[in-house]
């Protein structure tokens, strides 16, 4: 009985080795990543990031923040020059500049020991146009809360502008002055 247990062990130790693979991942250096939504119903923010290196290496420092430069264009011509939100990765518009509706905008962001980036262009459409919106008369099934009521919302709206390619709709549920919900499609 122990020959066979040292057998199996001795095949179990065999068939579970891992081999190291030595493949070498590219990486194109130090880039920005930026994430940003523009509204003219709200001053310019923007956040930016870095990209890592693919070895596993990651270092959770934000001192290249300290050294950035991000710029807001609107049709070819610096508009403002973002500021950084205390010491986080977000920068705003300190002439809390909101985009124009039909204004192409873009981003550029500028360190050392980074390439400079910049945003693709991004026209500001004009406002959607609701023409009727209401709650159906029957209930429907709801699967995220099936013990509660629900009903479905319709909203029509005019066409859409060529130039918008999805838009963002925030439904907020209010009871007695108060928040109760919100959701956004």
């Amino acid at each position: 009985m122990k020959i066979k247990t040292g057998y199996l062990l001795l095949f179990i130790c065999f068939v579970s080795c891992e081999k190291a693979l030595n493949v070498t991942l590219p990486y194109e250096g130090n880039k920005f990543v930026i994430f940003g939504e523009l509204s003219p119903e709200s001053v310019v923010s923007i956040q930016i990031e870095r990209t890592f290196p693919p070895t596993g290496e990651v270092t959770f420092s934000n001192s290249y923040l300290n050294s950035i430069k991000v710029v807001l264009i609107e049709d070819s011509q610096e508009v403002d020059e973002l500021k950084r939100v205390d010491n986080s990765t977000i920068f705003y518009s300190a002439k809390l500049y909101k985009p124009k509706v039909g204004k192409t905008y873009k981003v550029r962001v500028e360190a050392p020991d980074f390439l400079t980036a910049e945003s693709e262009p991004v026209v500001i459409p004009p406002p959607i146009k609701i023409t009727n919106f209401g709650f159906a008369e029957k209930e429907v099934f709801s699967p995220l809360n099936q013990q509660v009521p629900t009903k479905l919302l319709s909203i029509n709206f005019e066409e859409l502008p060529a130039t918008a390619t999805y838009f963002v709709a925030e439904i907020v549920g209010v009871h007695n002055q108060n928040s109760t919900s919100a959701n956004v499609i």
